[in-house]
Order: C-alpha cells, then sequence, then structure tokens
C-alpha cells in the first residue's frame, strides 16, 4: 500500500509540473498589448476561428453601404452573402428566411465556430497540430523552457525543506482567492452570466441513480483533499503529537468545499456568456480538464478592464495554486527518500535537486505536439480511481486489520 501511494503521487507530481508550466507559458505571453489569445489573425487560427473582439469591430463597421457584418471566415462578412451562401432570403443581422420551411433561421445555425482562445490552446500551447499516439511529434521548446523554469523555481522554494515552503505557502493560499473574487465580480456582470449560474446550481436529479457520477465525485474529493496520496501524511508528521488534527480536518475540507463553489461560480458565468456570445446552450460550451483553465478562464481575462493585466495576474494566480500543490507532493518524495537513506537528512537540498531532475526527465514527453494525451492518460489513471482505491484500502486495514486504538495515532478531540 504504501508503494502505492508513493507511485500514485511520483506520477502526479510529474504530470501536474505541466500544467505549471502552461501557466507560464500564458504568463509570459500576456506580457503584450494585445492578449494573443483573442485575435484570430494568426497563422496557426483557422476559418472557423472566432474572436468577440473581431465580431465587434465588424459590428462597428456595418452601415448602409456595408450592409450588416459578422465576424466570419476571419474577416468582416456580410450577413446577406451568408444567407445567399445557404440558398436563404436575408432578413437582418440575425436571420435568414428559408422559404422551403417557411421559417426564420437564425444566423449562427449556419457558421461552424471555434473560440481563438481554445485554437490557441490547441494549436499554439500545445501544437498538437494533429499529433496523435502514432505521430506524437517531438518535445516544443517554448514548453519545455517553461517546464525548467517551473521547476527551478520549485526547488528555490523546497531546498530547505519544510521551513521554506511554509514561508512561501503563506502568498500561494491567500493571493488565488483575490483574483478569484474579482473575477466573479466582473464574471457575473457579463450578459449571459445568469443562464450559466443557472446551468450550475439546478441540480438534476437523474444523475443521482448513475453509479459514475458517484465514482467520479467521490474521486474528485480524494484528489482534491490530497487523500491517499501520501502528501497529507507527509505533512502530518512535521506536526505535533497533540496538534488538533480534528479541527485542521474540518477546516481544510470546508476552505476546498467553498473554493470550489467559488470557483464554479466563475466559471458557469464566464460559460453562460460564452454560449450567448455562440448563441448555443451552455451545456454545449461546457468544458472540462485543462481546457477549463486555458480556455474558458482565458476567454473570462479578455471582457476584464486592462485584459493584459488581468491575464498577467490571473496567470499568475494559477501558478502560485499549482506550485503550492506541488509543495506537498514533492515533499512527499523527498522524504521518503530521506527516511530510507538516514545518511540524507543532512543534504536536503540534494535530495530536493534529485527529485525535480528526475521528474523533469520524465515529464518532457508531455512537452511533445502529442504530450497532452499522455498527460490525459495519467490524470485519468491516478487522479481518478487509483487514489479512491488506495484511500478506502487505508481506512480498511488501519481500522479492521491493525484495529489500533485511535488514541494510539492521534490526540483526543477537542
Amino acid at each position: 500500500l504504501g508503494f502505492s501511494t508513493l507511485i500514485v503521487i511520483t506520477l502526479i507530481t510529474i504530470y501536474y509540473q505541466v500544467i505549471i508550466a502552461w501557466t507560464i507559458f500564458y504568463m509570459a505571453a500576456s506580457f503584450t498589448s494585445e492578449l494573443p489569445w483573442g485575435s484570430c489573425h494568426h497563422d496557426f487560427n483557422t476559418d472557423q476561428c472566432y474572436s468577440g473582439a473581431e465580431n465587434a469591430k465588424c459590428l462597428s463597421m456595418s452601415n448602409n453601404e456595408t450592409g450588416d457584418l459578422i465576424f466570419h471566415l476571419r474577416t468582416c462578412y456580410p450577413v446577406a452573402k451568408i444567407c445567399e451562401d445557404n440558398n436563404l432570403t436575408f432578413i437582418n443581422a440575425s436571420y435568414c428566411f428559408n422559404e422551403g420551411t417557411n421559417t426564420e433561421e437564425h444566423i449562427t445555425k449556419f457558421l461552424s465556430r471555434v473560440l481563438s482562445s481554445e485554437e490557441y490552446f490547441r494549436d499554439y500551447a500545445l501544437g498538437i497540430n494533429g499529433a496523435d499516439w502514432e505521430d506524437f511529434g517531438s518535445p516544443r521548446w517554448q514548453n519545455v523552457l517553461c517546464l525548467l523554469l517551473s521547476y527551478i523555481i520549485l526547488y528555490l522554494c523546497l531546498m530547505k525543506g519544510v521551513e521554506s515552503s511554509g514561508k512561501a505557502a503563506y502568498f500561494t493560499a491567500i493571493f488565488p482567492y483575490i483574483i478569484l473574487i474579482a473575477l466573479l465580480i466582473r464574471s457575473t456582470t457579463l450578459h449571459g452570466s445568469y443562464d450559466g449560474i443557472m446551468f450550475y446550481v439546478t441540480p438534476d436529479w437523474s444523475k443521482l441513480t448513475d453509479a459514475s457520477v458517484w465514482g467520479d465525485a467521490a474521486s474528485q474529493t480524494f484528489y482534491a483533499l490530497g487523500i491517499g496520496c501520501g502528501s497529507l501524511v507527509t505533512l502530518a508528521s512535521y506536526s505535533r503529537f497533540k496538534n488538533n488534527c480534528h479541527r485542521d480536518a474540518f477546516f481544510v475540507s470546508i476552505a476546498n468545499a467553498l473554493t470550489s463553489v467559488l470557483a464554479g461560480f466563475v466559471v458557469f458565468a464566464t460559460l453562460g456568456f460564452l454560449a450567448k456570445e455562440l448563441d448555443v446552450g451552455v451545456d454545449e460550451v461546457v468544458a472540462s480538464g485543462p481546457g477549463l483553465a486555458f480556455v474558458t478562464y482565458a476567454e473570462a481575462v479578455l471582457h476584464m478592464p486592462i485584459p493584459t493585466l488581468w491575464g498577467i495576474l490571473f496567470f499568475f494566480m494559477l501558478f502560485t495554486l499549482g506550485i503550492g500543490s506541488q509543495f506537498a507532493g514533492v515533499q512527499a518524495l523527498n522524504t521518503t527518500v530521506i527516511d530510507h537513506w538516514i545518511s540524507l537528512r543532512t543534504k536536503k537540498e540534494l535530495v530536493c535537486a534529485g527529485t525535480c531532475v528526475f521528474c523533469f526527465l520524465l515529464a518532457i514527453p508531455m512537452c511533445c505536439n502529442g504530450g497532452v494525451y499522455l498527460f490525459t492518460l495519467m490524470d485519468y489513471n491516478t487522479a481518478s480511481w487509483a487514489i479512491l482505491v488506495i484511500g478506502l484500502a487505508e481506512v480498511v486495514l488501519i481500522a479492521w486489520v491493525y484495529v489500533l486504538p485511535i488514541s494510539t495515532l492521534i490526540a483526543p478531540c477537542r
């Protein structure tokens, strides 16, 4: 069981650092006059690319001479021409008339749109460009450089052990809430945000009969709280025996739940806005996985005042969140090595450096064009059922196999 926990935390530490590398990539890209994922005029953009800012410019250019214009095929395109291309009759800027069915058809029905932020993440930041398992591609130097920088920063924060990581945690734990609250205020003022929030808070009771939903919920809870990964055990080993662990458990659980709810309001308020922009249902723009932060949140930043500043602050926030989460994981690996080889206790810096180099080398394949497929595979097979099974096994072993009195493990609840 101990080796299983060690394997899981090692895999999580390896692939999770790739996300931090992406935040550095986006943070560096934000140091421009205009955020690059808000435009469709890059070489990697396709004809399906859609930008709200570009569409707003086209609408402002509409007049009696040009007619109603919208952003289509990466240019300002006449709505009347779109109707004509689909053998329909132009009515206004939003509708065409279908004489065959004698109905009005909304213009977006005939448009295939992909958000510029999605194309930027997929085709530029990740550089997928048609890569798959058979054609995996090669490491992209930009991503490898960001990954290397992330490990250097992680090493500097952890080289002295819990003493240095504890001081850094004060900032990494507080700063993200400031940015989240600012994004919440802004996202709830966008048109369509109400639809997104209602989609978020309206329960679908039929899902309660779906076993996979319960499994996913349990796995996510274990992963979010760090249960079954060894990181909490490692951090707890530095506490006093009489530390009030019951209070800590309640505080961490409640804080984690409230933070998730807060982030959910920000996400779905933004998704409601995007659904209104694309004229589709909220369920059609709901993203999961890395696309949630690097597409949905990135799109929200575009609509903030001084978007470049907020782009820098937001992705710096993600960086601090990620690096803060890695403290416990890497510290768990370091502690495992030091506890196994007692002679290394005086060489914490060397052990930490070795851990970072080891994880960095194993993470390089995820910097390839098809690296996101390996990333997704590792994420699903470690952050899902693996930690759930390990966590349940720990409960069974301690409570029913070893049958240890609780008083020998922790101080009394108070």
